[in-house]
């Protein structure tokens, strides 16, 4: 079940309004009446690049920032655990990780043209994407290294999973700048196959 948070909407759109009209991030059209986020690059260091520039203003969306100090001393960098750009810190942290994460969405993802509707959107959104990846994760090293006890280890924030999906060129829906939680453009069957994967580990351990 998704957390509940207390986001100043009104702000919030007024934020990604601004970032619209100055062309800092990309608008693509997914369907006639939906517009998404796309990173901007054709490979995956461009748009490694393109977030890496982007990464205050990821980080602000939805924290009451006030834009005006985002170029300024007064900037203090919020909770990175639900921007994108907190991928960027796993990169440096932890390289082997970030691959891993990776590796997994790679693996059992593949983009469509459409999102999906909107009941399941709200089930299968970047934060049960977040424990689907630390679950198997986990797992994995479970059944690799003996001597891994507890299968707990491997945290994966939310924000690792978003700045994950846009980098493998993942879209999100426009709208969902202003969640927590965001949703891609993926099938319904990827995500019960690793949920089904996932069970089938876990009752074998």
């Amino acid at each position: 079940m998704t957390e509940d948070y207390n986001i100043d909407n009104d702000r919030a759109s007024a934020r990604i309004d601004f970032m619209s009209h100055v062309g800092i991030i990309a608008q693509k059209s997914i369907t006639d009446d939906q517009s998404a986020i796309i990173a901007q690059g054709d490979t995956f260091q461009e748009r490694l690049h393109w977030l890496k520039t982007l990464e205050k203003e990821f980080d602000a969306i939805g924290v009451g920032l006030d834009w005006s100090t985002l170029d300024s001393d007064e900037y203090h960098r919020p909770s990175r655990h639900n921007a994108p750009s907190a991928f960027l810190d796993t990169l440096l942290i932890n390289p082997t990780k970030a691959d891993n994460i990776l590796e997994i969405i790679n693996a059992y993802f593949n983009p469509i043209q459409r999102f999906m509707s909107d009941d399941d959107s709200t089930r299968f959104d970047s934060y049960l994407l977040k424990h689907l990846v630390e679950a198997n994760l986990n797992l994995v090293k479970h059944y690799t290294d003996p001597t891994f006890g507890n299968i707990n280890n491997n945290y994966v924030s939310n924000g690792d999973v978003k700045g994950a999906m846009l980098l493998l060129g993942f879209k999100i829906p426009f709208d969902d700048l202003k969640q927590i939680n965001w949703s891609f453009n993926t099938s319904v069957n990827d995500w019960l196959n690793m949920q089904n994967d996932i069970a089938y580990l876990r009752s074998n351990i």
